[in-house]
């Protein structure tokens, strides 16, 4: 059968047979770029693992004098993640303002236990926030985890 390819324009189809006809063509187009290997977009690829920091305990030690504004705070940072996490930051944050201490690189399931002397200058109710890669600078399978915080009473 021979056809003439001006006769055979989609101006000659009605809409149903226009549409049946694109589809078809996007088939046959997509078809040839798989067996090429040009269709990469369309085929889902596995995400790579990443790592998870995450601050997985907080806690205050206090001098004798229960009464003294000095603490000690005491973090780990943990990465639960998949994958190594290069060197990051951790922020602490109180009401006297905040701290950046720098966090070697951890592998998957490895932590660092650090701590920050505080002398909070007064007594009464306080908090410190910790927060692991607080700038965002490592791309993470999850960066909603990455803060917890510690209430606590001085001289109360």
């Amino acid at each position: 059968m021979h056809f003439n390819m001006k006769s055979f324009s989609d101006s000659n189809l009605t809409a149903p047979a226009k549409q049946h006809y694109n589809v078809r063509t996007m088939k046959i187009i997509m078809i040839g770029l798989l067996a090429s290997g040009l269709l990469i977009g369309l085929v889902a690829a596995a995400k790579p693992p990443l790592p998870d920091l995450i601050v997985k305990k907080v806690t205050i030690k206090r001098p004798a004098d229960k009464k003294s504004a000095k603490v000690t705070v005491v973090y780990i940072i943990f990465n639960q993640g998949k994958s190594p996490c290069p060197a990051s930051a951790t922020k602490l944050t109180s009401q006297n303002g905040s701290v950046i201490k720098q966090v070697p690189p951890l592998k998957p399931g490895e932590s660092l236990t650090t701590t920050l002397d505080y002398d909070l200058a007064k007594t009464g109710n306080h908090w410190v926030k910790v927060s692991a890669d607080y700038n965002n600078r490592i791309k993470e399978s999850n960066d909603s985890n990455n803060d917890n915080t510690i209430r606590f009473s001085i001289g109360n």
